[in-house]
């Protein structure tokens, strides 16, 4: 069976015990399919990938006007909301955890070589088929962010480790022949004066 099909047998099943809200929402998710249909020409009723896109696109708008509910402090529409999300989420796959998501993540930010929040676009382009009505997108979008902010952290904090290593390298060889205390001082402030130059001007010379 289908997951159009399914659709329609619930939404029967639902009529028949009485279970009219559950019946309204498939109602809803019902005229979301059509919808699609008649703008697309398509005919869903052996495509269930793209029926996931539109349950879990109904999903996100009602995920979305929980925020607004929740600032009104409208209990009533917050639990219809729930109750709605709740349903359509029968008819999704299994929703995947944060850590799960992160390893998509992971995975994607490789394939794509992003080393930048500019190739968010990216990595989601080749996460979306993958993670389709198994994730919320924003949540998608989040991790990303985060992977992409700690990687450029990382390679900052490498730059400057690497830098630092080579300027200490840099004093030393100036001030290994040093004969006494005061010329090894002498040099070694006029490496380390050079150096502080280096880094003002960013001028990355390996001495």
């Amino acid at each position: 069976m289908s997951l159009k099909e399914r659709l329609q047998e619930d939404w029967k099943q639902a009529l028949k015990s009485g279970d009219k809200f559950k019946a309204s929402t498939i109602t809803m998710a019902k005229a979301a399919v059509l919808q699609v249909e008649k703008s697309d020409g398509l005919k869903l009723d052996d495509n269930d990938e793209q029926v996931i896109q539109i349950l879990a696109k109904e999903v996100k708008m009602r995920r979305e006007s929980l925020l607004e509910f929740e600032k009104g402090n409208r209990q009533d529409l917050i639990d219809q909301n729930n109750a709605e999300i709740e349903i359509l989420l029968s008819y999704l796959p299994k929703q995947l955890t944060k850590e799960e998501i992160a390893e998509y993540v992971k995975i994607g930010i490789k394939e794509v070589g992003a080393n930048s929040v500019k190739d968010m676009g990216k990595v989601m382009t080749v996460l979306k088929p993958r993670l389709n009505g198994r994730a919320d997108g924003k949540l998608i979008s989040q991790i990303i962010k985060e992977y992409l902010n700690k990687w450029l952290k990382g390679s900052i904090l490498n730059l400057f480790y690497t830098l630092w290593n080579y300027d200490f390298i840099f004093i030393y060889l100036n001030c290994r022949k040093a004969i006494s205390p005061v010329i090894w001082l002498e040099r070694g402030g006029s490496a380390a004066f050079f150096i502080f130059c280096k880094h003002l001007f960013k001028i990355y010379i390996i001495s």
